[in-house]
């Protein structure tokens, strides 16, 4: 067993004696690597992390002329899905591309019918697919107030806050929170809602953003006004939700981490909407943490 998933193990049984809420993860974890080095993941751990962070699936049926298209939101919440040409010749679709469809949570519906426009000729296309989560028209409550993500006599910091010089300057950090704690932090739900996505099978950290960028461990929540809430840089396997569960404020989520791109422990915070283009940070209000924000 690794430095590391001791300390953790030894963190969860001080936890368990202090009378907190159990933490079981949402799967068993593999067996611990062999040796202390973490890196690099094997071929079937990383295929394994990206079959979890994915967000649809197509399936395609034959038609008189063409083929129609089915698209599957995995999340326990809406997902836009746009859709597009990248090649196109003699080929028509219904309806007219680029088009733009909501998904509901864990649904599944028809995106596109493509047809030949005239079948004396050759036809060639290409589509292209994109996904934002979240429905576009969340509208922020403006009664939303967020509890701090952590129990009352856990001793935290903002590591960097609002408009952070070092990765807050983009649209969807710029109004995230990083608290900096210890591996092994029980982490709260800062509202209520249901979870919608979870990854937990990153390992490990750095700072190279290319690198790293999506391999941050994370529970997203979606909240009833259609924000989400994003808990990141998990522990491995420190996930104790699962999709499609609901929360209440204060509810224990898992625990904290150091995964992905990132300079040391911490746990990442942000509101979420979906723009219609992308995925943005907003501002919000969390009690005990006003004056603390807009740090660096």
């Amino acid at each position: 067993m690794t430095p590391a998933r001791l300390l953790v193990l030894l963190l969860l049984m001080v936890v368990a004696l202090a009378g907190a809420t159990a933490f079981t993860p949402a799967r068993p974890p593999p067996p611990a690597p062999a040796d202390d080095e973490e890196f690099p993941m094997s071929a079937p751990e990383v295929e394994d992390a990206e079959d979890e962070g994915r967000l649809f699936t197509l399936r395609g049926e034959e038609i008189d002329g063409g083929k129609r298209y089915f698209v599957r939101n995995l999340l326990a919440g809406p997902l836009l899905v746009v859709a597009d040409w990248t090649e196109r010749e003699n080929m028509r679709a219904d309806p007219a591309l680029p088009l733009r469809r909501v998904v509901p949570a864990l649904g599944e519906v028809e995106l596109v019918a493509l047809r030949h426009e005239d079948r004396t000729r050759p036809a060639r296309f290409r589509l292209e697919y994109s996904a934002v989560p979240g429905a576009p028209n969340a509208r922020h409550s403006l009664a939303a107030r967020y509890r701090v993500p952590f129990a009352a006599d856990v001793d935290w910091h903002v590591g960097q806050g609002f408009h952070g010089r070092y990765s807050h300057q983009h649209p969807v950090s710029r109004y995230a929170v990083d608290f900096t704690v210890p591996v092994g932090t029980p982490v709260l739900a800062a509202r209520e809602g249901v979870v919608m996505q979870v990854q937990d099978d990153w390992r490990g950290s750095g700072r190279d953003l290319q690198g790293f960028a999506h391999r941050a461990n994370f529970v997203r929540v979606l909240h009833d006004d259609g924000t989400m809430a994003m808990y990141a840089h998990l522990e491995y396997y420190g996930v104790g939700v699962k999709p499609g569960q609901r929360v209440a404020a204060g509810d224990l989520l898992g625990l904290s981490g150091n995964t992905g791109y990132s300079t040391g422990p911490h746990l990442h915070f942000a509101v979420l909407v979906n723009d219609g283009r992308d995925e943005v940070s907003i501002p919000f209000d969390m009690d005990d943490v006003e004056e603390d924000v807009a740090g660096d």
